[in-house]
C-alpha cells in the first residue's frame, strides 16, 4: 500500500472502514455528529432547523448513562433494526493542542458524526466533521500544530470521502442527514447553517439498517483483537484524542420503519470512550469523555475529559 495516506492533517495507516464503531472495545470510528435532510420538516422545506444548543461543560456524570465502552468513540446508539434515516445538528468544536511533552507530539484527532450500521456489523454509512491537529500537511506538527477542520462521509468498506466543496470552521453550526430514498439508495446531506453552504449527494449502498449513532470519535486506527485467527491482536497506534471541549448535539432524530422520532423517545445506549488498556483493549482504561443525558427533544452533550497529570 505504500506509506499511510494523509487526510487533512492526520496520517491514516488504515482506511476508515477499519474503524467501524463496534461494541466491546474492538474496531471503532471516524466521523462526526450529524443530521438528516428529508426527516426534519424544516430541512425538507428548505429552511434551517433551530441552532444547536450553546456549548457548556458538564460536571462528571459518573457515567450514569454508560451501557458500553470503546477505545475510540463515545456517544449514543439506537440498536433496534429498521433504521432508514438519522439526523442531527451540532456546532463544530474548536480543538486545542495537547500539553507540551504529551504523547503524539501535538498530533491528535477528533470527529463528530452520525451513522447507520457499524455497531457490531461490517456495514456503515456515516457523515461528519473532523477536527484534527495535523501531522504533516497544512496542520504542521509538534505541540503547537495548527488545527485542521473538514467535512466527510463514508461508505464502508471504502475509505472516507472528504467533502472538498464544503468548507467548515470551528464554531460553525452544521446540520447533517443520512436518508434512505429508495432501495439501496441514500441521500447524504450536510448544511453549514452559519455560512449557508451545503452539500448533497445520492449514493447506492446496501445497509443492514441495524443501528443509528450520534458520536464523537478519535478517528485514528486502533488495536483490535483478531478473533479466531490465532495470530494475536492487530496493533495500530491510537493517536491522542484532541481536546474538543464540549460538543452539543440537538435535533437527534431517527426514522425506524417509517416513523421519525427523537432519540429521546427511543431506547438508546450510551457508550463511553476510554483509553486503551493493557493489550490494546479498553479493560482498565480511563474515561476520556463524559456523556450528558438525552433530552426528550433529542439534545445531549459529549465532554472531553483531560488526562490526569
Amino acid at each position: 500500500m505504500g506509506g499511510p495516506p494523509h487526510v487533512g492533517g492526520i496520517g491514516r495507516a488504515e482506511s476508515m472502514h477499519k474503524l467501524l464503531w463496534k461494541r466491546g472495545l474492538v474496531a471503532a470510528a471516524s466521523g462526526a455528529l450529524l443530521a438528516m435532510a428529508s426527516v426534519l420538516p424544516a430541512a425538507a422545506a428548505g429552511g434551517p432547523p433551530p441552532a444547536a444548543t450553546a456549548l457548556r461543560v458538564l460536571a462528571n456524570q459518573h457515567f450514569a448513562n454508560l451501557a458500553d465502552e470503546s477505545i475510540n468513540w463515545g456517544g449514543y446508539v439506537v440498536t433496534s433494526p429498521g433504521n432508514t434515516a438519522v439526523s442531527g445538528t451540532w456546532t463544530v468544536p474548536k480543538v486545542v493542542s495537547p500539553p507540551e511533552g504529551g504523547s503524539g507530539g501535538g498530533t491528535a484527532g477528533s470527529a463528530a458524526a452520525i451513522g447507520i450500521g457499524g455497531y457490531n456489523t461490517a456495514d456503515l454509512i456515516a457523515l461528519g466533521t473532523e477536527q484534527d491537529l495535523g501531522s504533516g500537511g497544512s496542520g504542521g506538527s509538534g505541540p503547537t500544530a495548527a488545527p485542521v477542520y473538514y467535512a466527510w462521509y463514508e461508505l464502508a468498506p471504502a475509505a472516507q470521502t472528504k467533502i472538498s466543496a464544503l468548507t467548515v470552521h470551528a464554531g460553525d453550526v452544521v446540520h447533517g442527514a443520512i436518508t434512505m430514498v429508495g432501495a439501496d439508495s441514500w441521500k447524504i446531506f450536510l448544511k453549514d447553517l452559519t455560512t449557508g453552504a451545503h452539500f448533497a449527494t445520492t449514493v447506492t449502498y446496501s445497509s443492514s439498517e441495524s443501528s443509528a449513532e450520534w458520536l464523537v470519535a478519535d478517528p485514528s486506527p486502533v488495536t483490535a483483537p483478531e478473533s479466531g485467527s490465532g495470530g494475536g491482536p492487530t496493533t495500530v497506534s491510537v493517536l491522542p484524542l484532541a481536546d474538543f471541549g464540549t460538543l452539543s448535539v440537538s435535533h437527534a432524530l431517527v426514522r425506524e420503519d417509517g416513523s421519525t422520532t427523537s432519540i429521546g423517545a427511543r431506547t438508546h445506549l450510551g457508550v463511553i470512550m476510554v483509553s486503551a488498556g493493557e493489550g490494546g483493549s479498553g479493560g482498565g482504561g480511563v474515561p476520556e469523555v463524559d456523556l450528558g443525558p438525552v433530552t426528550p427533544s433529542g439534545s445531549f452533550t459529549v465532554t472531553y475529559i483531560p488526562p490526569a497529570d
